[in-house]
Parts: structure tokens; C-alpha cells; sequence
């Protein structure tokens, strides 16, 4: 169990970040571009 929430967690937080960060520069690009 203890392994599973360590591959899970770091797993979950990666993709959040990668979500928002993308999101971010989506929105960058998108302000760029107008």
C-alpha cells in the first residue's frame, strides 16, 4: 500500500503540474496571438 502511494502521489502531482503548466502557456500563447 505504502508503495502504491508513493508511484500513485508523485504520479498525481506530476500530471497537475504538467496540466497547469501547459494550461499557462496555452493562455500565454493565446494572449500572444490576440
Amino acid at each position: 500500500m505504502t508503495i502504491l502511494l508513493q508511484i500513485i502521489l508523485p504520479l498525481i502531482c506530476a500530471i497537475y503540474l504538467f496540466t497547469l503548466y501547459s494550461n499557462t502557456t496555452i493562455g500565454k500563447a493565446a494572449f500572444l496571438l490576440a
